[in-house]
């Protein structure tokens, strides 16, 4: 039996809207990265899922999006990785097992002489 939206675990797609800031040993960049996300949600609460942002159609930047849901509060964290190193940014946001997932993020990274500040929003619906 597939999820019909009524409740329960599912699965679940939609879209992220990113901005992306970095400023560092690879020069200065400050756009956009609109992307999709995919995701499940498991009859415990266990969100897991994946995402992919597009910046200027020329970098793909890929997150794995982990997290739990409880009553109708989601939190969790998108993980990016870029040269070994993990970018963990943290999410909040509202959704409920069968309905709309929505989730906010903003975090900056320092690394060395490298600034990356990764901020924005994803939802998505059951499929």
């Amino acid at each position: 039996t597939g999820d019909t939206g009524s409740g329960g675990p599912g699965t679940y797609a939609g879209t992220m809207s990113t901005h992306v800031w970095y400023d560092g040993e690879y020069g200065k960049f400050d756009g956009d990265c609109p992307g999709t996300v995919s995701l499940t949600v498991s009859g415990s609460g266990v969100i897991d899922g994946t995402g992919r942002c597009s910046l200027d159609g020329q970098y793909d930047m890929d997150f794995r999006i982990d997290g739990s849901q409880s009553g109708s509060s989601i939190s969790g964290t998108l993980v990016a990785e870029s040269d070994g190193t993990e970018y963990r940014t943290p999410y909040t946001g509202t959704g409920k097992e069968g309905g709309h997932f929505a989730a906010e993020y903003d975090k900056t990274f320092q690394t060395g002489g490298d600034s990356l500040r990764i901020a924005g929003t994803w939802a998505a619906d059951p499929q």
